[in-house]
């Protein structure tokens, strides 16, 4: 993103692909903060496209790995 919090990752192929993620996280994100009524305190959010990941899907804390 612009302010450098979200970074989205992918294969060099994939790289027109990556646009989605870098919209909706930050809808994602808030929607999240106000159902939870937590804020995130990290200091970023990198998600990482993985083709074949075996998990389909895992979160860890400012890594979201996905297919």
């Amino acid at each position: 993103s612009s302010d450098g919090f979200y970074s989205t990752w992918q294969r060099a192929d994939a790289i027109s692909q990556a646009q989605y993620s870098i919209d909706v996280s930050p809808l994602i994100m808030k929607s999240l903060e106000n159902f939870t009524e937590l804020d995130y305190f990290l200091p970023k959010m990198d998600q990482v496209a993985v083709p074949d990941f075996s998990a389909g899907a895992m979160e860890n804390w400012g890594l979201v790995t996905y297919r």
